[in-house]
């Protein structure tokens, strides 16, 4: 997915993107674009570039086993980057940025990713570990999520 020029504004939210050159770009005029609960895995480059981008909100999302990079961009390009999981990215996690205080480097746990299932193990360390953005998680059940914490990725376990 590439977002640029009139894209400003946009909410990714609650996708599984894998096996792609790079799940996520940014370029001109992109600006304040809302990436939140995706799992980003499996990317021969790099899981999110903000490269040209501004004000990128990058929250409650895993990103793992990319061939470079977790995710990629100054600091600047970030209004929010935190409470992500971070794993096994070929190159660094994260590329020209810091990584967020609330955000994690260890195994997702992941159901069966050889056979692309990025559901969350019982243990997960994704689970319950993300901050409320207000984005409705777990349907049509009362709340935003279930547990103490929204999940980090794009499923929401019960």
């Amino acid at each position: 997915m590439f977002l640029k020029g009139f894209s400003g504004n946009a909410s990714i939210v609650g996708n599984v993107m894998a096996h792609a050159s790079s799940a996520i770009g940014t370029g001109a005029g992109a600006a304040g674009i809302k990436i939140w609960h995706n799992t980003i895995v499996a990317n021969a480059a790099t899981g999110v570039i903000a490269s040209s981008a501004s004000a990128v909100d990058l929250r409650n999302n895993i990103l793992a086993n990319n061939g470079a990079y977790g995710a990629s961009g100054a600091d600047s390009k970030f209004s929010d980057q935190d409470y992500n999981l971070f794993f096994a990215n070929g190159t660094a996690d994260c590329n020209s940025c810091t990584l967020g205080t609330h955000s994690v480097q260890t195994d997702p746990l992941f159901t069966n990713a050889a056979s692309d299932d990025y559901t969350l193990k019982v243990g997960s360390p994704a689970l319950n570990a993300g901050t409320s953005l207000g984005a409705d998680r777990n349907g049509a059940s009362a709340g935003t999520f279930n547990g103490s914490a929204p999940d980090l990725g794009a499923w929401e376990g019960p």
